[in-house]
């Protein structure tokens, strides 16, 4: 099964992040999935996909101090330190939004059947 994340931008052409892979991603302006937006921490959040179950999760920060502002999924939001309570990670099920300040992404989740040329994405990494 192929996972990816779709970054949500009205002003471009749609890219899309693998995820497939299993093990621990960072959203945020130092993360490997890097962010633009100033409401984003050097770490904002983690997505975790285990190799066991290859099941993926959205841990709001770096594992240990929660985000500045938090993370929404489908607008409800997990941790945050500006948040009194809340939950501090969610399963991801695919279509589920993720928004961290102005910068969003839909999970997506797909079975490989075949490799047919006009049904590549393009994976993008990093916005500058």
């Amino acid at each position: 099964m192929r996972r990816l994340l779709k970054y949500i931008d009205p002003d471009s052409i749609d890219s899309y992040i693998d995820i497939t892979k299993p093990g621990t991603y960072t959203l945020g302006r130092s993360g490997t999935i890097r962010l633009r937006s100033r409401y984003a921490s050097r770490i904002h959040a983690l997505i975790s996909v285990s190799p066991q179950d290859e099941k993926a999760v959205l841990i709001d920060g770096d594992g240990q101090v929660p985000s500045r502002n938090g993370t929404l999924i489908n607008g409800r939001i997990i941790s945050g330190r500006n948040i009194l309570e809340g939950e501090k990670s969610s399963f991801l099920k695919p279509g589920d939004e993720i928004r961290i300040g102005r910068e969003g992404f839909i999970y997506i989740e797909e079975d490989v059947i075949d490799t047919d040329e006009d049904k590549t994405v393009e994976v993008v990494y990093e916005w500058d």
